[in-house]
């Protein structure tokens, strides 16, 4: 074998797999039986949102809302009517006094 290699016990490994999977199995029993012996009242519970967190959500999303509006407004082209009415543009105008 060559410098820094191991050889491998395909044994030891199948054995250290099974050691660790029977302590994960340990400890998911163990959290079972505490959780059984503990009343419903003692868990944790998830806290409720309140009516103010509720507003402030409301709040930070209209304003979301409002800004999207305002940035897709200024992506879309203004045409205020007057460069479609005929002769609007000067430059291209073939009246008197465009040759000069």
């Amino acid at each position: 074998m060559g410098r820094g290699m191991m050889q491998i016990n395909p044994m030891k490994d199948q054995q250290k797999r099974n050691k660790r999977q029977q302590e994960k199995e340990e400890e998911m029993e163990k959290k079972r039986e505490l959780l059984k012996q503990e009343p419903a009242e003692t868990r944790r519970r998830k806290p409720k949102a309140n009516k103010s967190a509720d507003n402030l959500s409301k709040g930070i999303g209209a304003f979301f809302v409002f800004l999207a509006v305002v940035l897709l407004g200024l992506c879309v082209p203004y045409d205020s009517g007057e460069a479609t009415a005929p002769g609007a543009n000067a430059t291209n105008s073939t009246g008197p006094g465009a040759g000069k």
